[in-house]
């Protein structure tokens, strides 16, 4: 299986237009099943046409997605490569620049991330064992209640942790997290409704945040530079890890959370607070220091 995060592929959902069934028909690129398959055969080696990526039906966009989690980093990261050229070559050929889409850049970003796995741990490493040092609530900009529950709950996770309950540690990072996002949003209504990444209803409307999902909140915050890259993408891996709290989602998945997890996600937690007080123009100093 490819290490595609839920939100990598709706990134590569929305820029391939794949809810309709169809790959990059969004921009005219008349990709038939037969190219389809000569593509993924050139690319990777393999025949995308065979049964074993009928999971999910025999549409072009079905079998990509089946594709996505049989697959190796490297076929994926090769596959996804070459539809990112045809796309951006398409989208040039109509006078505009690919790159000017956040989208895109992003889907680029990912699939490199998938071909250069080496690089992408030895950066994963060096942030999960940067050294925040004390962390404060104060430059967030929360109303004090709130400032309140989120510091307890931060405590908590920390007790948590060092107690070994590892799956209390990993639900409550993911409830602060959200929680302090909410707080942020709200405190910026302007930026966050009309960031083009935020979520609309049926009707086209923004939808009110408290029907945000924590996905959104991240994306959003990372579009308005209150999250930079490296705690956007590993918010995403709290989220989902956070969504373990459904204990039929846990089973299904085979998810054990250890933790090694659990650290992880306090570290992630610790890097949003500081990201966000730094982009509010406050130094992440606390007035208080937690524990490890």
């Amino acid at each position: 299986m490819a290490d595609l995060s839920p939100t990598d592929k709706q990134y590569f959902e929305e820029l391939f237009g794949m809810g309709t069934g169809y790959i990059l028909r969004n921009v005219d690129a008349n990709i038939t099943n037969a190219k389809f398959r000569s593509i993924v055969k050139d690319t990777t080696d393999l025949d995308i046409m065979t049964q074993k990526y009928e999971k999910y039906g025999t549409s072009k966009a079905k079998r990509l997605r089946a594709f996505w989690e049989k697959e190796s980093d490297e076929k994926v990261g090769n596959l996804l490569n070459e539809l990112l050229d045809i796309y951006a070559f398409k989208v040039s050929m109509n006078g505009d620049d690919p790159s000017e889409n956040s989208i895109y850049t992003n889907c680029k970003g990912i699939a490199a991330g998938l071909l250069n796995e080496e690089q992408k741990i030895d950066e994963d490493r060096e942030f999960l064992k940067k050294d925040f040092g004390s962390i404060s609530f104060d430059g967030l900009g929360l109303e004090q209640p709130i400032k309140e529950i989120v510091e307890a709950r931060f405590e908590e996770a920390q007790r948590c942790l060092g107690s070994g309950a590892s799956l209390a540690t990993i639900f409550l990072c993911g409830s602060i997290l959200e929680g302090v996002l909410l707080g942020v949003a709200e405190n910026n209504p302007k930026e966050f409704n009309q960031c083009d990444a935020s979520p609309k209803d049926d009707d086209g409307n923004v939808k009110q945040f408290f029907d945000w999902s924590l996905a959104q909140f991240i994306d959003v915050a990372y579009r308005l530079d209150y999250l930079n890259l490296d705690v956007q993408k590993f918010s995403h891996g709290l989220r989902d890890f956070r969504n373990y709290i459904h204990p039929y989602q846990q089973k299904k998945s085979g998810f054990a959370p250890d933790k090694e997890t659990a650290k992880i996600c306090l570290q992630v937690l610790r890097a949003a607070i500081v990201s966000i007080s730094e982009s509010n123009g406050n130094s992440p100093a606390a007035e208080v220091e937690f524990a490890d």
